[in-house]
């Protein structure tokens, strides 16, 4: 025991040395009684030789009643004792005692304030309740509590404050880390970290605020994290959990009150969700700091589960509900087929019951009933023949055929959502491979090849040469091998589209570009007319263009441009409406004249209405164009809608900006146009490739869309596959090299160093892994191991101090 005290003196005095004279904040370069400058010691080696002190005081049986130490060693310039109370100058001065029974006090002017098993280390430090431990400078601790650090508090029953500042003021409660700022700034419970709440935990700080956990059971852990509501989770530097149970998870992360989703509406149909009525949220960012959630499991999916769903499992509906349409539309035209077929045939079996089989005289026919009042079999009926004309009887057997056609067909609709044969995506080539030679480029396809920087190929024989550049569709060329990347961003969407000029598009198979900045739109259309200056045939003005032009056909191939915008500048391209307003001002502004017809048949002639008028004069009736900006031609002819326009004998607009076209078509709808009338109607030949979203498309373009569709989705899903495949190898490995390094024994209570060696298996994935443990003292262990398998190296190191 004697030794043990000399030893702790000897500490005492160490730091009572080094100490003197420190009357300046905690944390600054002070000067001691000789006038040299020193920096005291941290913190928190303080507190570590208050602990080793109390850990052996712990393990020596002493006699039950107070310990005091002397020293002969001045704490401050007043000569005091390096453990005592404040003398006066010049005289030793009388330790500080432990007061309590199985107490211990040791510091200037520290103080266990008569507390049983109190155990104080450090200069101005003290126990207010049974039970409790200060360590450091200015330290204080209540019941059962402890606080180690300068200037920490514990206040609370049964609380643990470690650190600069830090504050534990409830029961429970944990508060561990320093006050904010560089050492100047003044110590105040706005940027210490505090522990408020009741089992609260606060752990954290920076430069600016320590964490702090003010509500009942509630934690924060970082720089500025808080959480102020009961059983609130805030982890990540400023991140805030604001309601009851609430998380929020990663730097800067708030959350907000929880709102409940009942159900949803789609095609009329409600659906009803669980988990309708949530009592916390959990948030991974903040309004214009959203975070995506990534490596998510895929969640149970069932009507009670309330599991979060990947994006994997999303898809798989995508493609299944786009699967199950195509399939329900085939399904439904066969169940009508069938249907039909059936009520076919309960027709022939009805005219067979009515055939006279046996003659009944009282009913005078032939009936089946041989007799008996009760209903009889008709047996040993040949199958009859089933087609769309047969007048057959048919039998038991075809009938049966019928019905289990009919539940198969039932069947198909009714598992088609898990049935295994609904497929989403295909590959089937021999072709040789693509090839992404370009930084960051992307090849899709046989023989598909992307040697641009940035560069993507899509399609059979895909070219994208130029930098971020992009080539889709078979045969497409996006670029000019060995381009300067300045001019290239060339885009080719189409089979055979090619795009050379640099910064130019050609959309639509076999579409052109060869100018710089030129657009193609639409098969076949070639650009070809480059940038410079060109006369206005009309005005003979000189203009400049800079960029290649943008053509929608080529020669003697010509497109309308519809659903064009009305032009606002003088660079704009205007459409029909805008034109016909212009017609309809000039004739505004030409004074009408009477219909002078002549007598010949076919003759014209124009009204003063503005309508125009054709056809034989004697048979005529005049057109009527009786709305704003209307235009009739035709006999007999109304446009009586605003901006209509009716073209031909009998022709009907009436719809606001409606055009009807041919005799005796009606467009009564607004912004329509009509070729023809109900019951009249008209097919639309010669129909171009439709190029814009609005624009209508040919069958040619139909057909070529659905066979691009269905051969994309196969590839696409093959790929997939692979990489699920390839995904669940690694994380079956991953799970191989987590258990090989849970398998490690650790170190045995009064050992130093551990080392050891583990393996694990997990579905046929194996792992080894080497690790070990060392215990840097009493209470502070340290693990560190990794882990080998087939998908990659696992390490992982941690620690951890126990009291």
């Amino acid at each position: 025991m004697k030794a043990f005290l000399n030893r702790l003196i000897a500490v005492e005095k160490t730091i009572g040395t080094n100490n003197q004279d420190t009357t300046a904040a905690h944390g600054r370069i002070v000067r001691n009684s000789s006038g040299t400058s020193v920096s005291p010691r941290p913190p928190f080696e303080v507190s570590v030789l208050a602990i080793v002190a109390t850990a052996l005081f712990i393990g020596l049986p002493v006699p039950a009643h107070a310990n005091t130490f002397k020293s002969n060693e001045a704490c401050d310039s007043a000569g005091l004792s390096a453990v005592g109370r404040s003398g006066v100058p010049g005289e030793s001065a009388q330790p500080t005692d432990g007061s309590g029974t199985y107490s211990t006090v040791a510091g200037c002017n520290a103080s266990g304030n008569g507390q049983l098993a109190a155990t104080v280390y450090g200069g101005y430090s003290q126990v207010t309740g049974e039970g409790g431990s200060a360590f450091g400078f200015m330290t204080s601790a209540g019941k059962w509590g402890t606080a180690a650090g300068t200037e920490a508090n514990a206040s609370g029953t049964a609380s643990t404050a470690v650190g600069f500042g830090s504050v534990a003021s409830a029961t429970n409660s944990v508060a561990i880390g320093g006050a904010g700022g560089d050492g100047t700034t003044p110590l105040s419970a706005a940027n210490s970290t505090v522990a408020s709440g009741k089992g609260a935990v606060a752990i954290g700080s920076n430069a600016v605020r320590g964490a702090q956990a003010s509500a009942a059971d509630a934690i924060a852990i970082g720089g500025q994290a808080s959480a102020s509501r009961s059983a609130a989770v805030a982890i990540g530097l400023g991140s805030a959990a604001n309601n009851a149970n609430d998380v929020a998870l990663g730097a800067g992360s708030t959350t907000s009150t929880a709102v409940g989703t009942k159900n949803t509406t789609i095609n009329g149909t409600t659906y009803k969700f669980a988990g309708t009525s949530p009592t916390s949220t959990v948030s991974v960012g903040t309004a214009g700091n959203e975070r995506t959630i990534t490596s998510v499991a895929a969640g149970q999916i069932n009507a009670t589960s309330t599991d979060a769903v990947n994006g994997s499992q999303l898809n798989a509906t995508n493609q299944a509900v786009t699967g199950l349409g195509k399939r329900m539309t085939t399904t439904e035209a066969n169940v009508t087929t069938l249907q039909g077929n059936v009520s076919t045939n309960a027709s022939n079996i009805n005219g067979l019951q009515q055939n006279a089989l046996q003659w009944n005289s009282t009913l005078g026919a032939y009936d089946a009933s041989h007799g008996s009042s009760a209903p009889q079999k008709i047996t040993n009926v040949a199958a009859g023949a089933v087609n769309a004309t047969s007048t057959d009887a048919v039998n038991g057997a075809q009938l049966n055929a019928t019905n289990q056609a009919i539940d198969s067909v039932t069947n198909s609709v009714q598992n088609i959502n898990s049935g295994a044969g609904i497929k989403y995506f295909h590959a089937n080539s021999t072709q040789p491979d693509s090839s992404a030679t370009g930084t960051d480029s992307v090849a899709i396809g046989p023989s598909a090849s992307a040697t641009g920087n940035g560069s993507i190929a899509t399609g059979s024989n895909a070219i994208a040469n130029g930098d971020n550049s992009i080539a889709q569709g078979t045969g497409a060329v996006a670029g000019v091998a060995g381009s300067n990347a300045t001019i290239a961003q060339d885009a080719a969407y189409g089979s055979n589209a090619s795009a050379t000029g640099g910064s130019s598009l050609a959309l639509g198979a076999n579409a052109s570009v060869t100018t710089a900045g030129g657009v193609a739109l639409g098969s076949g259309s070639i650009a070809n007319r480059a940038a410079g200056t060109f006369t206005d045939p009309i005005s003979g003005a000189n203009f400049t263009t800079a960029l290649g032009a943008v053509s929608v056909g080529l020669a003697g191939s010509l497109r309308q441009i519809t659903n064009v915008a009305a032009g606002t500048q003088a660079t704009d391209a205007v459409n029909l409406s805008q034109l016909q307003a212009a017609m309809s001002s000039l004739s505004n502004s030409i004074k009408p004249v009477a219909p002078t017809p002549s007598s010949g048949a076919g003759n014209n002639a124009s009204s003063a209405n503005g309508s125009l008028i054709a056809g034989n004069p004697s048979t005529y009736q005049a057109p009527v164009a009786n709305a704003a900006n209307a235009t009739a031609a035709g006999s007999g002819s109304v446009a009586s809608g605003t901006g209509s326009t009716a073209l031909g004998n009998g022709a009907h607009a009436s719809g606001t900006d409606s055009v009807a076209l041919g005799n005796n078509s009606v467009a009564s709808e607004d912004n329509t146009v009509s070729v023809g009338s109900v019951g009249n109607e008209r097919r639309m030949t010669n129909v171009g490739s439709g190029v814009g979203g609005t624009d209508a498309v040919n069958v040619n373009q139909l057909n070529s869309a659905l066979s691009q569709a269905n051969g994309y989705t196969d590839q696409r899903f093959g790929q997939l596959q692979q990489s699920v495949n390839e995904t669940a190898r690694n994380a079956y490995s991953g799970v191989a090299a987590a258990t090989a390094l849970t398998m490690i024994p650790d170190v045995d209570k009064g050992k130093t160093l551990s080392l050891g060696v583990g393996v694990g298996s997990y579905r046929g994935y194996q792992a080894t892994a080497i690790g070990g443990t060392a215990r840097i003292t009493e209470n502070i262990k340290v693990r560190a191991g990794a882990s080998l398998s087939a998908g990659g190296t696992a390490f992982g190191i941690g620690g951890s101090m126990q009291w």
